[in-house]
């Protein structure tokens, strides 16, 4: 690709910019990634084959950083959470999406299609952010509450991938009168595929990593469980996943990204959100994963910490980096009249998105600063909010304005995350 060494100088130059601000003024280093990719765009010292290949690169940056959050979390620990998490998660999709969805169509004047698609562009968060945030901060209430925020908003992802595969059948109805043929059968497509991606991780699961134990006893050989387990284990030393795992430090590594991408490529064949694949396929991992035989080292906190170098230091920057490419702005005319209408969308997706997140927290029995740290970590808006926005612009739904608003008020709620989240610790928990 033609400038090819270029893009990846401007990139990187970029990020290492970016890095060095942040240790300067002690704001959290994403909002610096969010301003570089912004200040790209707008210098237009970066030719669009350029931007393209940055996107290809984001999506490396955006499994490895999911996939890195799952090591740090169990199966175990995340259906916990999503047991605290899921009313919180229902409460951000619904109140943010009525919210946005009255104000677009009442005050901002826009059509229905185009208010449907800000609502439903704006109900998912985002959590890259406020973990990339969360993991420069340390603070006693960290570990009881980080598995809540992350299982929040995957599962409001969910929520919304499987609303935005309903109500995106309304709209393409809507142009001939709503037919419930298509209807329904876009809201099944859309329930089936989630339900077949959760049964495909959970037999992947079951199958690499829960099925063969780690070794057997002695006592056991003459019981017929004991021939089960052996028979299991001997499998497993033939087959599973264990062995892998459990090699020399770089190969580990390597089948770690392997498995990355695996849960990933999972999620996009049943059309759901590759970081969730990314993200669950890293809960069924665990350390005993890697202590199959003997004669290998246990290696797993060696290739955890490569894997997070590549997510927080490498790739996951990127990811960061291509949202504020993301933000194009035309002219000033545009943007001088985009003022208002950003305002207004801002402060009240921060406001609903707030009194959800929060209020649904205090009610299940959290004191109010750890219910706000909540609210306050669920305000990012990435992946999802930009694959509606971009579909909408394709289905000729929004204008190139709109999406020039819709993109700036999720690039202004990414700057706000970590620098309020910061102060919110220091405030509330140091």
């Amino acid at each position: 690709m033609e400038h090819l060494i270029s893009v990846f100088l401007i990139v990187t130059l970029g990020v290492v910019l970016a890095k060095l601000i942040a240790e300067k003024t002690g704001i959290a280093d994403v909002v610096w990634y969010l301003v570089a990719g912004f200040l790209i765009t707008a210098s237009a010292i970066m030719p669009e084959s350029g931007i393209e290949l940055v996107e290809i690169f984001s999506v490396f940056g955006v499994t490895i950083l999911f996939f890195a959050l799952g090591l740090e979390e169990n199966i175990e620990g995340f259906m916990k959470g999503v047991k605290k998490a899921w009313l919180i998660a229902l409460a951000g999709v619904i109140l943010p999406f009525v919210s946005i969805y009255y104000v677009s169509a009442n005050i901002l004047d826009y059509t229905m299609q185009a208010s449907i698609i800000f609502a439903m562009a704006f109900a998912p968060t985002s959590i890259g952010i406020a973990f990339l945030t969360l993991n420069t901060l340390n603070f006693e209430a960290k570990s009881k509450l980080q598995p809540i925020i992350v299982a929040a908003a995957l599962t409001d992802d969910v929520f919304s991938l499987v609303s935005w595969g309903i109500i995106s059948g309304i709209i393409m109805s809507l142009s001939g009168g709503i037919e419930l043929t298509t209807i329904f059968s876009t809201a099944g497509a859309s329930i089936k595929n989630f339900f077949g991606f959760i049964l495909a991780m959970i037999s992947f699961g079951i199958v690499f990593f829960y099925l063969f134990p780690k070794n057997i006893e002695d006592s056991d050989k003459k019981t017929f469980s004991g021939y089960i387990l052996r028979s299991r284990y001997r499998l497993n030393k033939a087959l599973g996943m264990h062995r892998l795992l459990s090699m020399e430090k770089h190969f580990s590594v390597m089948v770690l990204v392997f498995l990355a991408f695996l849960g990933s490529f999972i999620a996009e064949q049943f059309a759901t959100s590759t970081a969730l694949g990314a993200y669950l396929i890293a809960l069924f991992i665990n350390e005993e994963h890697f202590l199959a035989d003997d004669r290998y080292e246990n290696d797993f906190h060696s290739a955890e910490n490569i894997v997070k170098f590549l997510a927080f230091s490498l790739f996951g920057p990127v990811f960061f980096l291509s949202i504020g490419l993301a933000m194009k702005v035309a002219n000033l005319d545009v943007l001088t009249a985009s003022i208002v209408p950003i305002a207004i969308l801002t402060f009240t997706l921060f406001v609903a998105q707030f009194v959800a997140a929060t209020g649904v927290s205090m009610l299940q029995g959290m004191n109010f600063k750890e219910a706000s740290l909540i609210g306050i970590a669920m305000q990012g808006r990435a992946e999802v909010t930009f694959l509606v926005a971009f579909a909408g612009l394709g289905m000729k739904l929004i204008s190139n304005e709109q999406l020039l608003i819709l993109s700036l008020v999720a690039f202004i709620l990414n700057l706000a995350l970590p620098i309020l989240l910061k102060i919110w610790v220091k405030r509330f928990f140091l």
